[in-house]
């Protein structure tokens, strides 16, 4: 009888995880290179849950850019694409104004202490608009007033060569979330910080995460802004932990070349030099803004 019981519970547990669950999928900041991420982002995340029969809805707050530029990765432009958001086809849309938004929340009041990236503050504001934007995701999720299993923080300017393992979701839970094992901080051997870009969590503990924002100025008075400690240490003080998952990705440049530090992870020589081609964009350009919130700032 014990078999049988077990033989219940377990297929309890796989209907509700793959049939019944929902789960938003949010992307943040900037798309900047999504014309060349966004096959990967199909192949490798979409469609691993829509192959499971996972039902999930597409977030998406991004900025309208003027000028760009980031000295960290030596990037600047002033013909900026802000129509890529659209390859996303998202079920929910926020846009705002890069450089009004700066302006509005007074980014320059945060350099209280010295700039941990030594380039005049440009990737702690970056950084900071990057809060800022899985903040607004976490408002346009309870706008929706719809409920979901799992969220999942998405960077849309990446490259993602491996399929999602959905056993990921597994390790998810009121005390833990899940990141890349990849790209962690460390400070005389001891780990002090994660990889940002991308986590999975559920009901209770994506608003922890997607907040970080409204803790930020808080935090600026207490320590640099370095963006991978900041998160770990506003966890630890909400009492969220993390689970390291194997997940590799690339930041992907404007041009489509594979940041420099991400070659490693992805199995290139890092003095390689390596460029993604352009994605067939045509078949992405349907319209699917749902009408609930399409708030175009």
């Amino acid at each position: 009888i014990y078999i049988y019981i077990y033989i219940y519970i377990y297929i309890y547990i796989y209907l509700y995880i793959y049939l019944y669950m929902k789960i938003a999928v949010c992307f943040f900041g900037i798309t900047r290179s999504l014309s060349y991420t966004i096959d990967s982002i199909y192949d490798n995340i979409l469609k691993v849950l829509t192959k499971e029969e996972i039902d999930f809805d597409i977030y998406l707050h991004t900025y309208n850019v003027s000028t760009y530029y980031n000295k960290r990765a030596k990037e600047k432009s002033d013909n900026m694409d802000n129509e890529e958001y659209k390859l996303l086809n998202a079920d929910y849309l926020k846009i705002d104004d890069d450089t009004e938004i700066r302006r509005e929340i007074d980014i320059e009041k945060y350099k209280t202490h010295h700039d941990p990236f030594k380039n005049n503050y440009n990737s702690v504001f970056n950084f900071i608009l990057a809060c800022y934007s899985r903040y607004q995701i976490v408002e346009m999720i309870k706008e929706s007033e719809k409920e979901y299993d799992y969220i999942m923080y998405v960077r849309p300017d990446c490259y993602y060569p491996n399929p999602l393992n959905v056993d990921f979701l597994e390790k998810v839970n009121d005390k833990e979330i899940v990141v890349p094992n990849f790209h962690l901080t460390k400070e005389h051997n001891v780990r002090n910080g994660f990889n940002d870009r991308f986590a999975i969590c559920n009901k209770n503990t994506y608003e922890v995460y997607g907040n970080v924002y409204l803790d930020l100025h808080k935090i600026s008075k207490k320590r640099p802004l370095h963006s991978e400690r900041v998160l770990l240490v506003n966890l630890k003080s909400k009492k969220i932990g993390w689970v390291n998952v194997n997940f590799c990705f690339s930041r992907v440049r404007i041009n489509g070349n594979i940041c420099n530090l991400d070659r490693r992870f992805m199995g290139y020589d890092s003095k390689e030099n390596i460029k993604i081609e352009k994605c067939n964009i045509e078949k992405y350009l349907i319209k699917k803004i749902s009408p609930d919130i399409n708030n175009v700032s």
